[in-house]
């Protein structure tokens, strides 16, 4: 027995020194290389190791769903038909329910069918138009509409983009070109290399395209429009939690999205997400998931403000200046868009454009009606379903 004990050692230590002997070997081959080379082995690594722990939270995913039988897109879908159900019964709309979310509504000889946020509006090339973000914010530009400073590369123009990142004025938001539905793959007020390099990254795992794009600092509003007529605005502000002096930013998201998940109340808030932008924007104000906020104290954790990163909105359609209103109906025209939702990054919604400022950041084929009712001043909510409703179905006020 201690015979093969000590041959087991014996082996145990051959093999460890075998092993120290190899690594030793791959370290000097490493450092004999280029400085080019080791930078680009680095980058590759830290890409893969990015996409190795995407696949895990996919798999994750996946298995939460099979294992709780939830599916969020289901979940979400009848988030949206709700609203538009509960608006076409104060119309006395006949709503007929074809199943799996297809929704018909008829009412005077006229009928529309509608699943959640998609509509029957909008031509195929009008969705691959809006769809991309760098091609919208050209159309834009050529016809003088004001827009963030941008560019696209792909995972192979990498060094490319990296320049450009050096050139650029920061901080810089990181964003699939297409597929940005839902704040996924984007990353605000990026300022270092390493946050361009993780930014960049993730944004390639939703698109071939990454774009990288000016940060502009104000009011984000999402404007929902129908052909000339404005249906809802809403300011859009980033997730954040309050303090109660003695929980961690760690423990009070697990109370905030325990609470929403909970939730029976309507509207029905998503939870906080975690991701790369969540921990930039820590990072950004120099707190830790561990710092303790004091009692009422607000923290900003995200900066992408997107209700499904856990942000909130603010009904401000009374408020919102002509100026802004032409402006986005301009946008949508210019981009054969009928029915859409239109996010503007401004000083002020309330003033004209001249005594402000602002630009047009995103147009959106199928924006959420759901997300115009989630407003935290419920008692100035517009009924943006019932009014699109009635219009597409003509009806009048009286």
């Amino acid at each position: 027995m201690k015979s093969y004990m000590k041959m087991n050692l014996t082996k145990n230590t051959f093999i460890f020194i075998i092993n120290y002997k190899i690594l030793i070997n791959i370290v000097l081959i490493i450092i004999t290389l280029s400085e080019d080379i080791r930078v680009n082995m680095f980058n590759r690594l830290i890409y893969h190791m990015m996409f190795g722990n995407f696949l895990l939270e996919k798999g994750n995913n996946f298995l939460k769903k099979t294992i709780s039988g939830v599916d969020l897109y289901e979940e979400e879908l009848k988030k949206e038909n709700e609203v538009l159900i509960e608006a076409a019964k104060k119309l006395n709309i006949t709503v007929i329910d074809h199943g799996s979310g297809m929704l018909e509504f008829r009412h005077g000889g006229k009928q529309t069918f509608i699943k959640g946020n998609a509509t029957e509006i909008e031509s195929a090339i009008s969705h691959k138009i809006a769809g991309d973000k760098f091609l919208v914010s050209q159309i834009l530009s050529e016809h003088k509409l004001p827009v963030a400073k941008s560019a696209y590369f792909t995972l192979e123009q990498f060094d490319e983009a990296k320049e450009y990142f050096h050139q650029s004025k920061k901080p810089v938001v990181i964003k699939p070109r297409r597929g940005t539905s839902g704040g996924v793959g984007i990353t605000a007020r990026v300022t270092s290399l390493r946050q361009f390099r993780e930014s960049f990254y993730l944004a390639t795992f939703y698109d071939k395209y990454v774009m990288v794009e000016e940060f502009i600092e104000g009011e984000n509003i999402r404007m929902l429009i129908l052909n000339d007529q404005l249906l809802s605005a809403v300011r859009r502000v980033p997730a954040y939690v309050i303090g109660d002096g003695k929980s961690s930013i760690r423990q009070l998201i697990k109370i905030t999205n325990r609470e929403r998940v909970n939730s029976k109340a309507f509207p029905k808030l998503w939870p906080i997400t975690i991701n790369t932008d969540f921990y930039n924007t820590l990072k950004e104000q120099k707190l830790t998931l561990g710092y303790i906020p004091e009692k009422n104290q607000r923290i900003y954790v995200k900066t992408v403000c997107n209700g499904h990163q856990g942000g909130i909105v603010e009904e401000v359609t009374r408020t919102v200046h002509p100026d802004f209103i032409s402006m986005s109906i301009k946008s949508l025209k210019y981009c054969r868009v009928a029915f859409g939702g239109v996010d503007l990054i401004t000083g002020d919604i309330s003033k004209p454009f001249k005594k402000t400022w602002g630009i047009i950041n995103e147009i959106n084929t199928t924006p959420s009606f759901y997300g115009h009712y989630q407003a935290s001043n419920q008692s100035d909510v517009e009924d943006a379903a019932g009014k699109f409703l009635k219009l597409v179905l003509n009806i009048s006020d009286h």
